[in-house]
């Protein structure tokens, strides 16, 4: 948790109730790095049948986290089986490989920070642990966000938020909509705190990748009594047009507004913002981050502008195209502004969200 929020210029502190994920396109399957260590083994050399064998034998009984953190370790193991040698280049090729399926930036820094079984020197952070796999949940998150105090003056870090609540990011570090947690603890560990008296003094972005559940979990809430509190947020995540129909299932939630997040985007996105309030764009960070195509903002700006729905540009990334030719000489591998052309320098936010909380109602533009 942030109170100051470092990795989302969209909001001023994060939050995650749950740590971990069971499972996105965002972080390989044991399934897909062992198929990913065959494709590098392959390019080395090595015959498929066998080098599926060995891969198996040392990668199936592992989690994703543990294959990412050992990846070196395992890549020499499955070259000595192979060769009986060490070869040093083939075991960087396959380490490489190991890691690419891991482009969840929750899950990198559960890997990074948590206990590391592979290095005995390594200290890890208070509060972290490894088996991303397998969420845990924290119960009191959410009231310590609730007692955070209020903001709604000038934001020297984050201009563009300033006169606006605080806004607290909901599940930085973990997906909080995993099949394994129970919706009991979603009622009881977010909707009860962020309702609280001094919840209400919040926003609150509540982000997901699990549309659906999310809107499951909103019927069961009306089923149960409960209603959607008016400062929470849904925010579905989406990075490509195969994922896109699954932003249909937070219509119906009965939320003041609905938001995008486009981040990272991988490709072009068309979408139907009917019922959404507010897009974020942004490039994905990391020494293997795949291209940000200027032009896809560009397109996903002018179809805010049809639909009077308010852009908001975050991060460009670390690898920045514009029609797909590279660019270079600017400083994408930071939060700066200024990397961004003029024309997409946009951090619109809803109105509604510096408003009192008597919602619902349209939102309109409050332009930076």
């Amino acid at each position: 948790m942030a109170e100051n929020c470092r990795t989302a210029d969209y909001a001023d502190s994060d939050i995650s109730p749950v740590a971990g994920c069971d499972g996105c396109e965002l972080w390989a399957s044991t399934e897909d790095r062992i198929m990913a260590a065959v494709s590098a083994m392959e390019n080395h050399g090595w015959d498929t049948r066998a080098a599926t064998e060995v891969a198996r034998r040392v990668l199936g009984s592992q989690t994703p986290s543990l294959i990412h953190q050992g990846s070196e370790v395992l890549a020499g193991e499955m070259v000595w089986t192979l060769c009986c040698e060490h070869n040093p280049e083939a075991i960087n090729d396959i380490a490489q490989a190991l890691q690419k399926g891991s482009r969840c930036q929750a899950g990198s820094m559960a890997v990074s920070w948590g206990p590391n079984p592979f290095d005995p020197n390594h200290v890890p952070s208070r509060g972290w642990h490894s088996r991303f796999e397998s969420p845990t949940l924290h119960a009191g998150a959410l009231w310590t966000a609730a007692r955070w105090g209020a903001l709604n003056k000038f934001h020297p870090d984050k201009p563009w938020l300033t006169r606006h609540p605080r806004i607290v990011l909901i599940s930085q570090t973990g997906e909080a909509l995993s099949d394994s947690v129970p919706f009991e603890f979603l009622r009881d560990s977010i909707i009860t705190p962020v309702s609280s008296a001094s919840g209400r003094r919040h926003v609150y972005l509540w982000n997901t990748r699990r549309c659906a559940r999310m809107a499951d979990f909103s019927d069961w809430l009306i089923e149960q009594g409960w209603s959607w509190p008016p400062n929470l947020i849904p925010l579905g995540s989406v990075s490509r047009m195969a994922g896109i129909e699954q932003l249909a299932h937070l219509r119906r939630i009965p939320a003041t507004f609905r938001g995008i997040l486009a981040q990272p985007m991988l490709e072009p996105l068309e979408m139907d913002l009917t019922g959404f309030g507010w897009v974020i764009v942004g490039g994905e960070t990391g020494a293997d981050a795949r291209p940000f195509d200027l032009q896809w903002a560009r397109v996903m700006r002018q179809q805010c502008l049809t639909a009077r729905c308010p852009f908001f540009a975050n991060r460009v990334g670390w690898n920045l195209q514009d029609d797909g030719i590279p660019i270079t000489g600017i400083r994408t591998r930071d939060r700066h502004f200024e990397a961004w052309p003029e024309e997409l320098r946009v951090r619109d936010l809803p109105m509604v969200l510096g408003s009192p909380i008597r919602w619902p109602v349209a939102p309109r533009l409050a332009r930076v």
